[in-house]
């Protein structure tokens, strides 16, 4: 016999010959009124959660709407009691066909649930009847069974007698069933899936009323832990997605800073291989004879990986002259352990169809690739062959910078007889700017030497070109036996007549030559700051020179000439702003003690130690921070006027070495 519930739930009963006879179901099939009593209404059963989509009648509900005896009540209770406790639908329909069994009066059962995929899952199946869902579990909806059809139809089927099919060699007579029925389980969106019932010969005459509250409360669980579950699966997607987010977001930084493809390599191990589960992974740069070669991996092993041809015929060079982000499973048959990949994720590192390289991932078993995944691959990819580019890019210019640089330097500090000299040059930023500091010290015949320290205003290759003009005009004029503040003068004109705008130069230009005291100098200063003078005697530093004006400014700069004499032992220290201006909070200043508490402290070494500790100091006080370029010119009067020895610092760092005595 078959019922409709007010519910919209179809319900069957089957018996066997001769069974008592079924209730009167016509007042089922009415449509009494919906809704609340008043205030003294009993509260829902346990199991409502205020998200559930459905909400089932309360119990008086249960007993006005579908005439449901109260001896029947305890059922509903016991099923709600039981179902209140899950949180998956899983769990719903274990509990369905395990301990709320006795709710339906039912001596077996086994659940099926319509899946996203027209497929039956999840499924589940009283202890003891596990086998019977095999039939159909994970199966298509087409699939030929009471089950499949039940959900394909919305009607409920009748299982009498028992099929063999589904208790093979009737097990069920073992457990007392000798009728049974499949019912569609009704949810808020339709058939959701199906129940079959195994039953007793005993059926009371409220089953089918029972069955029908059941099935409905049984539906109701089964949408509010699908919301759950669904609102747990974005939370998780929401959280995989911030940590991603946060992932790139680091991994960004850390390319950020890379300056060649082992720091991209480097950053790619320490940020993305976590976020993926990666066991390993190894990062390939293409090299110019066509070959992958392994920069960076997870082991730090990349003497271990060769290199790849790209037309050797290896998956990871296939994938490359292919493009795109490729998975590759596991070889089929491949024996599991043995240290072998069982699964690889090769991801292109290609720029403007360049291809640049590639980072080979593996992992420890085979796993999908949704497309969040896929989509994080993609973006690696791109961020690493944008830092790849970068990097190379980053070579060339430095290259460059350090070139040009280099060219307005000495390529040697001359030996002078009775000096000791060392001299050095630390770029501003990174050391890819081009910026205007030189010094230069050279001979002018008749056993006296030219010194020069300068900055020219602003910075890139048009500070590099005024830097040039003021280095050669600057050597020139004094190769003629002009006087410091003559040249200084010279300088003045021609960069003036060269319409240079507003870009300037200061500068300090000096004469010394061997005297029977030591060596005089004759010093003259272009708005440039005063050199140090250490007077080894009394321990004391100080400034020395008269201060001027910058040339390129004014056609009449003030340009004044200081003598001094450097006897044994006394040190004289010529450098730029950079060396001087501090960048604080509050702004820049300039401090000349931090130079001069470094030439009394350390007075008595080397001037190639005492160039070093004069970098450094002017490091820490900058916070470490290369903010200007500066320039360091060192000149000691040696002990015994006899021996010299010169040291040009290696271009481009403060860390360095003094070069041994000649």
């Amino acid at each position: 016999m078959f019922a409709l519930s007010n519910q919209g739930t179809f319900v069957c009963l089957f018996t066997e010959p001769g069974a008592a006879p079924v209730e009167d179901l016509e007042s089922l099939q009415q449509e009494p009124p919906r809704g609340r009593g008043g205030p003294g209404e009993r509260r829902p059963s346990s199991f409502i959660h205020e998200s559930s989509p459905r909400v089932p009648a309360d119990i008086d509900d249960v007993v006005a709407n579908t005439q449901l005896p109260r001896e029947a009540l305890g059922n509903v209770v016991h099923l709600d009691d039981v179902l209140s406790g899950c949180s998956t639908v899983q769990q719903v329909i274990d509990a369905a066909v395990g301990p709320g069994l006795v709710a339906f009066e039912a001596k077996g059962a086994v659940i099926g649930l319509a899946g996203y995929r027209l497929r039956v899952e999840p499924v589940s199946a009283t202890p003891g009847l596990e086998r019977l869902t095999a039939p159909f579990a994970g199966h298509s909806l087409d699939t030929p069974h009471p089950i499949t059809e039940a959900i394909r139809t919305g009607r409920p089927l009748a299982l009498h007698p028992l099929p063999e099919e589904i208790l093979e060699g009737r097990p069920g007579a073992g457990l007392g069933a000798v009728r049974g029925c499949a019912m569609p389980i009704l949810g808020t969106r339709g058939v959701i899936g199906g129940l079959c019932l195994f039953l007793g010969p005993e059926q009371q005459p409220y089953e089918s009323a029972l069955h029908a509250v059941l099935t409905e409360r049984l539906a109701a669980a089964i949408d509010r832990t699908r919301l759950l579950e669904s609102e747990r699966r974005l939370r998780v997607r929401s959280e995989q997605a911030a940590a991603r987010l946060s992932r790139l977001q680091s991994l960004t930084s850390g390319l950020s800073a890379a300056l060649g493809p082992v720091d991209v390599a480097d950053a790619v191990m320490t940020h993305a291989l976590a976020e993926l589960g990666a066991t390993g992974g190894t990062c390939f740069m293409l090299a110019d004879d066509g070959t992958l070669r392994p920069v960076g991996s997870m082991a730090g092993d990349t003497e271990s990986r060769r290199a790849i041809s790209l037309k050797s015929g290896d998956p990871l060079g296939a994938v490359l002259q292919r493009g795109g982000v490729v998975v590759l499973p596991s070889a089929p048959g491949a024996p599991d352990g043995g240290g072998q990949p069982a699964h690889r994720a090769i991801v292109p590192l290609v720029i403007r169809g360049e291809i640049l390289g590639a980072i080979e991932l593996t992992f420890d078993r085979d796993r999908e690739v949704d497309v969040e995944l896929r989509s994080f691959l993609s973006a690696l990819g791109t961020q690493c062959a944008q830092a790849v580019e970068r990097a190379r890019l980053y070579g060339q210019r430095a290259k460059e910078a350090h070139v040009l640089q280099a060219s307005l330097m000495p390529p040697a500090l001359p030996s002078i007889p009775g000096l000791d000299i060392a001299a050095g040059y630390r770029p501003f930023g990174d050391g890819t700017g081009i910026g205007g500091d030189f010094y230069d010290l050279y001979a002018l015949g008749s056993g006296r030497w030219g010194v020069v320290v300068g900055d020219v205003s602003g910075r890139g290759i048009e500070a590099a070109a005024t830097t040039a003009l003021a280095r050669y005009t600057t050597r020139a004029a004094a190769l003629l036996g002009t006087a410091p503040a003559d040249v200084l003068q010279i300088l003045n004109r021609v960069m003036l007549s060269e319409a240079l705008g507003e870009r300037f130069c200061t500068i300090a230009h000096g004469v010394l030559w061997p005297s029977a005291d030591g060596v005089d100098v004759t010093l003259s200063l272009g708005g440039h700051p005063r050199p140090l003078l250490l007077d080894r005697r009394t321990g004391s530093a100080y400034e020395v020179g008269t201060p001027g004006t910058a040339v390129g400014l004014v056609p009449d700069p003030v340009l004044r000439e200081t003598n001094l004499t450097l006897r044994s032992g006394d040190v004289l220290v010529f450098f730029t702003d950079g060396c001087v201006d501090f960048h604080t909070e509050g702004g820049t200043t300039s401090d000349e003690s931090v130079l001069l508490d470094v030439l009394r402290r350390y007075a008595g070494e080397s001037v190639g130690e005492l160039t070093k500790r004069l970098e450094e100091a002017v490091l820490d006080a900058n916070g470490g921070r290369n903010s200007d370029d500066a320039a360091l010119l060192v000149i000691r009067a040696h002990p015994d006027g006899s021996r010299s020895s010169a040291g040009s610092l290696p271009f481009g760092t403060w860390t360095r070495k003094e070069k041994e005595k000649r």
